[in-house]
C-alpha cells in the first residue's frame, strides 16, 4: 500500500515541475515577443542604443539622413571578386540610384560609415551631381573621336609581322596555327608545305600574325595587278601596308596581302616572289608508278617524269593556263603544251587521244588527254614536264 502511495506522490511532483517549467518558458517567450515591437517606440532616444543594434559586427547601425543604411562589403567566396551581404531596409549594398550602380570596394565598408551626410551619400551613389556642360561634353566626344581616329590609323599602318616558330615535340601545324590565331592554310602557304604532317622537332615554321600572304613586288607589277592576282581589293592592300603613293612601287618591296582570298589564291601561284617555282602543281594522273625519274639517262637529260599508267588513263591539267600546242610532235607522240604565265609551261606526252585544242583556256584538274604509248615510248605511260623560262625542272619537287 505504501509502495503505491509513494509512486503516486512521485508522479504528482513530476507533473508540478513540468507545469512550472512550461509557465516560465511561456513568460520568457512572451517578454521576447513584446520587446521586439517595443524597441521601435524608443527610436531616436538613448534607449535605442540598447534595444536597436545592427551591422554584421554588432556596432550601432548607422542612420544617414532618411534612414539609408548599408552593410559593409565582404569578399564573395570562390569568385575572387567583391559581393555585398544581405541588404538592410530593402537597399542593396551596391545601391542603385538613377540606374547607376556603385561598384563594391575591395577594402570593404565604404558605404557603412556613419560620418556621411545625405548629400555626400548621394554624391557617392552618383545622384545629385551637376550635369556636364554641353560644350565640354561635345568637345570631349570630339577629342575621343580624334584619338580613336589616330589609333585606327596607327593600327592600319602597322603591317602584320612574320614570326619564326620553332617546332616542339608533339606539335602539329594545326597547333601552331591555333596558337597564333590564324588559318591553317595561312601557315601552309607561308612555308610552301606539301605535307602538313611532316614536321621535325626544331624545324622553323614561318607564321604571319594575320591571315594573308607576304608578297615581293616584281617587275611590271602595279597595285591593280597584284589585287587582281590575289582576288582582293586594292584599297585593302594600300591601307594594310600604309602606302602613300600607290603609283610608286619598288621592285622587291614587301607587301602584305590580307585575307583568306589571298591565301587561297597563293596556294596556286606557281612562281614565288623570289622568281622560283613553287610546289603548286597538281598531279596530272591518278595512280600508276614512276618508271623513270628526272635527270641523266642514256648519256643525256631526261627532262621529265615518266608515270606508268594503263592506256586510256585520264590526264588532267596541272594548273590553270592556255593550251599552246595539241597534236603530234615527233618523239613526244601526241603532245599537249600549256602556258601558265610567268614563263611557266607544262608538257604532257605519249598520249593516245587529245581532247583540247591550241588557244583553249583550261582550268586546274580539267581533262586534256588520255594516256597512251605514242612516239618514242617503250610502254604505256605519261611523260610530264615542268619548265620555267625554257629550263626543265624536276616535277617531283613541285607537285603538291
Amino acid at each position: 500500500m505504501d509502495y503505491y502511495r509513494h509512486r503516486t506522490h512521485r508522479k504528482k511532483l513530476k507533473l508540478t515541475k513540468f507545469l512550472r517549467f512550461s509557465i516560465v518558458t511561456g513568460l520568457f517567450i512572451g517578454v521576447v515577443c513584446f520587446l521586439g515591437p517595443l524597441r521601435h517606440l524608443f527610436q531616436g532616444t538613448p534607449v535605442s542604443g540598447l534595444l536597436h543594434r545592427g551591422g554584421p559586427n554588432g556596432e550601432a547601425e548607422a542612420s544617414i539622413g532618411s534612414n539609408l543604411r548599408f552593410w559593409a562589403y565582404t569578399e564573395a567566396e570562390g569568385t575572387g571578386g567583391t559581393e555585398a551581404t544581405t541588404p538592410v531596409d530593402g537597399l542593396s549594398s551596391a545601391a542603385a540610384v538613377g540606374g547607376d550602380e556603385v561598384e563594391a570596394e575591395p577594402s570593404g565598408g565604404v558605404l557603412a560609415t556613419s560620418d556621411l551626410d545625405v548629400e555626400e551619400t548621394l554624391k557617392l551613389l552618383g545622384d545629385g551631381l551637376p550635369e556636364p556642360d554641353a560644350e565640354q561634353e561635345s568637345s570631349g566626344q570630339e577629342a575621343a573621336l580624334a584619338d580613336s581616329g589616330e589609333s585606327e590609323k596607327a593600327v592600319i599602318a602597322a603591317k602584320p609581322l612574320l614570326v619564326d616558330h620553332v617546332v616542339k615535340s608533339g606539335e602539329t601545324l594545326w597547333d601552331i596555327a591555333r596558337k597564333y590565331q590564324v588559318n591553317l592554310d595561312t601557315v601552309i602557304v607561308a612555308n610552301n608545305f606539301v605535307d602538313a604532317n611532316r614536321l621535325r622537332i626544331g624545324q622553323k615554321v614561318r607564321v604571319p600574325t594575320q591571315d594573308g600572304v607576304f608578297y615581293h613586288v616584281q617587275r611590271g607589277d602595279s597595285i591593280w595587278k597584284i589585287a587582281q592576282r590575289f582576288n582582293v581589293a586594292s584599297t585593302e592592300i594600300i591601307s594594310t601596308n600604309g602606302i602613300d603613293d600607290p603609283a610608286r612601287l619598288r621592285i622587291g618591296q614587301e607587301l602584305f596581302i590580307p585575307g583568306m582570298e589571298a591565301v587561297r589564291a597563293s596556294r596556286y601561284v606557281l612562281v614565288g616572289p623570289d622568281g622560283k617555282l613553287r610546289r603548286a602543281f597538281d598531279r596530272p594522273v591518278s595512280g600508276g608508278w614512276i618508271s623513270s625519274r628526272f635527270g641523266p639517262r642514256g648519256g643525256r637529260l631526261h627532262a621529265g617524269l615518266d608515270i606508268a599508267v594503263p592506256t586510256g588513263t585520264i590526264v588532267r591539267a596541272a594548273a590553270d593556263g592556255i593550251v599552246t600546242f595539241s597534236g603530234s610532235n615527233g618523239g613526244y607522240g601526241l603532245l599537249v603544251r600549256i602556258d601558265h604565265g610567268d614563263g611557266v609551261e607544262t608538257r604532257y606526252a605519249h598520249n593516245s587521244r587529245l581532247v583540247v585544242k591550241a588557244g583553249q583556256r583550261v582550268k586546274r584538274g580539267q581533262i586534256i588527254a588520255y594516256s597512251g604509248n605514242t612516239g618514242n615510248s617503250t610502254g604505256p605511260h605519261l611523260h610530264f614536264e615542268i619548265r620555267l623560262r625554257g629550263v626543265a625542272y624536276d616535277p617531283l619537287k613541285y607537285i603538291r
